[in-house]
Parts: C-alpha cells; structure tokens; sequence
C-alpha cells in the first residue's frame, strides 16, 4: 500500500507543480491592470485538496488489493 501510495503522490505533485506553474503564468501574462490577479491562500486549498483526492483515490484500491490473498487470485483463472 505505501509502494502505491508514494507513486500515487509523486505524480499528483507533478502534475499540481506543472497546473500551478502554468496557471500562475498565464495569469501574469494575462494581467489586465488587476492589482492582484490570483488568490494565494485558494491556490494553496485547491492544490492540497487536489493532492488529498490523489491519496484517497490510490489508498481504497491499494488497501482493497493489499486485502487479496494472491494464491487465492491466482487459481481463480
């Protein structure tokens, strides 16, 4: 389950650190006269909930597979 779960949140951090990067770049380039065109603290939310649903999405199938006896799986085909 940790094997899972560490994989599970190097490419969720991946693809938040690339969306945040971008997201924040296309806001400076777009910048019309707005004094401050984007909200920290709801990056900051947003990209840790993003992470958190990552975890939970990878944590209830690893757990369910982790639960498995694999001689039982395998002489089921």
């Amino acid at each position: 389950v940790k094997m899972f779960l560490k994989r599970a949140l190097a490419l969720s951090l991946t693809g938040v650190s690339i969306g945040l990067a971008l997201s924040l770049a296309a806001n400076l380039a777009d910048n019309s006269g707005i004094e401050e065109p984007y909200d920290l603290a709801l990056l900051a939310l947003v990209a840790l909930g993003m992470l958190l649903m990552t975890l939970l999405a990878a944590a209830i199938p690893a757990r369910r597979a982790s639960l498995v006896d694999p001689q039982k799986a395998l002489r089921q085909d």
